[in-house]
C-alpha cells in the first residue's frame, strides 16, 4: 500500500497535458485542456504543450505584453485639469463638509435636547446639500 502511494507521483512525471488553442468569435484566443468546439479547425488549434509548437500561428494573434513600453500620445501625457463643474462640485462639497464638522464640534461640547434637535435638523439639511453637490 505504501509502495503504491510512493509510485503515483512517478507515474505522472512523463504525462504531457494536451493544450488546445481555441480562437474565439470576438478575435481573442482561449487556451484550454478540453478540445475546441466543433466549429473551430482543430488542426490549427491544438498544441503539444511545447512553447514553440504554435509559433507560426502566433503571428495572427495580437498578444499584449504588460511589460512592453507603451507609446503615449500627447493627450495621454497632459495633466488632467479639473472641469468647471468639478471645481464647483468640490467647492460645494467642501462648504457642506466644513459646516458638518462645525456642528460635530459644537455637539461634542454638550447641548440641550432642543439644541440637539436643531443640530440634527441642520445635519439633515447639510446631508441633503452634500448629495446635491455630488450631482453637479
Amino acid at each position: 500500500m505504501m509502495l503504491t502511494f510512493l509510485m503515483l507521483p512517478l507515474a505522472s512525471i512523463g504525462a504531457e497535458t494536451l493544450i488546445h488553442r481555441c480562437p474565439q468569435e470576438d478575435g481573442t484566443v482561449a487556451f484550454q485542456e478540453l478540445p475546441c468546439p466543433a466549429h473551430v479547425d482543430d488542426s490549427a488549434s491544438t498544441s503539444t504543450g511545447t512553447p514553440d509548437a504554435d509559433a507560426s500561428s502566433d503571428e495572427n494573434v495580437d498578444f499584449v505584453n504588460p511589460f512592453d513600453d507603451v507609446e503615449l500620445s500627447a493627450a495621454d501625457t497632459e495633466p488632467l485639469r479639473p472641469t468647471p463643474g468639478s471645481a464647483l462640485r468640490a467647492s460645494c462639497v467642501k462648504t457642506a463638509r466644513d459646516a458638518i464638522d462645525t456642528i460635530d464640534d459644537e455637539m461634542r461640547k454638550g447641548y440641550t435636547q432642543e439644541e440637539g434637535q436643531a443640530y440634527l435638523a441642520e445635519l439633515l439639511r447639510l446631508t441633503e446639500q452634500l448629495r446635491t453637490c455630488k450631482q453637479l
